[in-house]
């Protein structure tokens, strides 16, 4: 279905048509918790299961990597992100430790950067989008589906920083802005969390 390069790591998502399983199986190779698998050097694709096991019939629709992290959008909205979370690269807060395994972006309290949530909507983590009510209707029927304002569209990973769109073009950056590639001005070196 698709790959991601990072700079040490890559990483391959299954088409789920390809499988006898629920959804599509994410495989990684390569060295470090970029990775999401334990060991030192994997020399041959393996399957990323650590992390995902509550979210087994979810389906994985996208897959990022940066030089030493990963990032995945779940079907359901939720994101998870893994590897080096020195420069804020996570987007979890998190300054010191590195995530071997894919771990929900969270970002302190009950604050959730979600691709949508219809749920809980109380769990979005920028207000500014959520104007409108979601088409319930639109949701039951295939044709008509129409994703929401604030729904992740696409996300990228650069080397320490990571930047997610949503549909409604609301823009979120987060990791390592001293060369000011995350946009964000001379007012911080670092965004530990979805700015």
């Amino acid at each position: 279905k698709s790959i991601a390069l990072g700079g040490f790591h890559s990483l391959f998502l299954e088409d789920s048509a390809a499988t006898t399983e629920q959804r599509g199986r994410l495989y990684s190779c390569g060295t470090g918790p970029a990775t999401g698998l334990p060991g030192a050097v994997i020399r041959t694709p393996q399957a990323i299961s650590e992390g995902f096991r509550n979210y087994a019939s979810t389906q994985i629709m996208q897959i990022a990597a940066g030089m030493f992290h990963s990032i995945a959008l779940m079907q359901d909205g939720n994101i998870f992100t893994w590897g080096e979370s020195s420069h804020g690269r996570l987007g979890n807060g998190d300054k010191n430790h590195s995530m071997p395994q894919p771990t929900h972006l969270k970002m302190g309290g009950d604050k959730e950067l979600k691709g949508f949530n219809v749920a809980r909507p109380e769990l979005f983590f920028d207000e500014s989008e959520r104007k409108k009510p979601r088409d319930r209707a639109a949701d039951a029927d295939p044709a008509l589906k129409k994703k929401a304002h604030w729904e992740i569209r696409e996300f990228s990973c650069g080397s320490l920083h990571t930047m997610a769109c949503t549909y409604g073009g609301q823009l979120y950056v987060w990791g390592c802005n001293a060369n000011g590639q995350c946009g964000l001005g001379e007012q911080d070196v670092y965004a530990w969390v979805p700015w």
